[in-house]
C-alpha cells in the first residue's frame, strides 16, 4: 500500500464503535452498575484509540499540511487539466 492510499476500513470501524458506546448508555439500568461502566469506559477507549489511528492516517496523506486557499487553488488547476483533456479527447473523437 503507497502512503498516500487511504485504508477506509479505518474510518468504517469508527461508527460501530461509536454506536456501542451508545447502545451502552441507553442500557434500562444506564450506567449506575459496575459492568455498565467497565463496558462505558472500554467502549470510550476503543473509540478514542480507532480516532487517532484515524486522524493519524489523515494527517499522514500528502497535502494535509496545505492551506485551505492551497488546496483550493490546487482543485482549480486539476478541474482546468481535466477540462483540457476532456475536449482534447472530444477533438480527436476518442
Amino acid at each position: 500500500m503507497s502512503s498516500s492510499t487511504l485504508p477506509s476500513s479505518a474510518f468504517e470501524a469508527l461508527l460501530p464503535k461509536l454506536l456501542n458506546i451508545l447502545k451502552v448508555t441507553e442500557r434500562p439500568e444506564g450506567t449506575s452498575n459496575a459492568r455498565n461502566k467497565q463496558d462505558l469506559l472500554t467502549g470510550i477507549q476503543t473509540f478514542r484509540e480507532a480516532l487517532n489511528q484515524a486522524r493519524d492516517l489523515a494527517n499522514g496523506l500528502p497535502g494535509g499540511e496545505s492551506l485551505i486557499e492551497e488546496q483550493e487553488e490546487m482543485i482549480v488547476i486539476l478541474e482546468r487539466l481535466k477540462a483540457k483533456k476532456k475536449y482534447v479527447r472530444e477533438q480527436e473523437g476518442i
